[in-house]
């Protein structure tokens, strides 16, 4: 909880009253954040009241029509959540075994390569099993298991690139997020 892991809350699961909504300011007051539903929370806890998360997991598809779109809003949801929170960002770095197991698999000395390559098809395995769990779930398809290895790495690269920068592209729109988690417009992306 002191590291703020324990108070999400998350847009498409928030059903506030009316009289609360209109003691935080409505929600024009988070129009500027980028992670409005987090800024809503708080300012919910603000007033000594309790954010409750549900015991209920929404399910969520994928409407970008591209890699570069996808990519895109990786990268806006990862400067989003190093903004709220920067040390449980940098943290979750370890949350990416397969591209650190390959990592440790290169630099490795030789006598530690085949322990390292072990940990390596271990977190794929391990990632394999955690995909299908997750679409039994929610009962739907699971994705083909030779595109976790891709999305693996691509994940962790926007992880590592969510550090370099504060850009982040909306809707076509180019944004600065800034330290307390709003953000200001910069020029039309391409």
């Amino acid at each position: 909880m002191r590291l703020g892991a324990a108070e999400p809350c998350f847009g498409s699961t928030i059903a506030i009253q009316r009289d609360t909504l209109r003691r935080i300011g409505g929600l024009k007051a988070f129009s500027d954040h980028l992670a409005d539903d987090h800024a809503i929370g708080v300012a919910v806890r603000a007033l000594g009241l309790s954010v409750v998360v549900p015991g209920f997991a929404v399910r969520h598809d994928c409407g970008e029509r591209s890699l570069a779109a996808v990519l895109s809003h990786q990268l806006r949801v990862a400067r989003t959540i190093r903004g709220i929170n920067p040390t449980g960002h940098l943290g979750a770095l370890i949350t990416h075994p397969l591209p650190l197991a390959l990592t440790s698999a290169c630099l490795a000395p030789p006598r530690f390569a085949p322990a390292a390559g072990t940990l390596a098809v271990a977190a794929l395995v391990l990632r394999a099993v955690l995909v299908r769990d997750v679409a039994r779930h929610f009962g739907s398809a699971p994705r083909s298991d030779w595109l976790l290895p891709v999305c693996d790495l691509l994940l962790f690269a926007v992880h590592l690139a969510s550090f370099c920068g504060s850009a982040v592209i909306w809707r076509g729109h180019r944004y600065r997020s800034r330290a307390d988690g709003s953000f200001v417009p910069q020029e039309r992306a391409g």
